[in-house]
């Protein structure tokens, strides 16, 4: 998904300014990483991209017309690439790609009035049950085999003394919600 900002007014500047301020912050986890190419004045184009291509969201921000030859030139592209990493990507995305753009961080809105968002999957479900019995196994098997083997409790009464009502958080299965694009 791409934005040409032909007139430059949302420049690699701003971009940079933006970023360094936590505009580009979600607030529902860490600021993304961002890496910035400066081409020292030489006319040939700076570029900035937030986020990152393991994350399945990379935004790069560059001096479009200087790339293309024009050093006079103020044309900056916002251009988004997405994988469906933890989220499933519309269709619609191809018609309206704006809308989905100008959510992607919350210092685009002004991409387009029209927002829609692709939701991510849970992180948590990244944990699964054979971890967790690994884990489990090492810190308590010996107590669990104590108390079956040797002290003779019924494994009924060794469930009912250990077992604490909930799901851990770590196991629940990858569902909509979350955090978003």
């Amino acid at each position: 998904m791409t934005h040409d900002d032909l007139l430059g007014i949302h420049d690699i500047k701003g971009a940079v300014a933006g970023y360094l301020a936590g505009d580009f912050n979600s607030h529902h986890g860490r600021p993304p990483k961002a890496e910035y190419i400066d081409d020292f004045d030489s006319q040939r184009g700076k570029t900035l991209y937030v986020g990152s291509r393991e994350s399945g969201k990379l935004l790069r921000v560059y001096e479009k017309g200087k790339q293309l030859g024009s050093p006079d030139s103020p044309w900056v592209r916002w251009e988004l690439e997405l994988h469906n990493k933890d989220r499933v990507i519309p269709h619609e995305v191809l018609v309206t790609p704006g809308a989905y753009l100008a959510t992607a961080y919350p210092c685009l809105a002004w991409i387009s009035d029209t927002q829609c968002r692709i939701r991510t999957l849970s992180t948590t479900a990244c944990i699964n049950l054979d971890s967790l019995l690994k884990h489990c196994r090492g810190s308590y098997g010996k107590l669990i085999w104590t108390l079956w083997k040797v002290l003779e409790y019924p494994p009924e009464l060794i469930v009912s003394k250990l077992a604490m009502e909930g799901v851990p958080p770590r196991l629940y299965l990858p569902v909509v919600g979350g955090g978003d694009v």
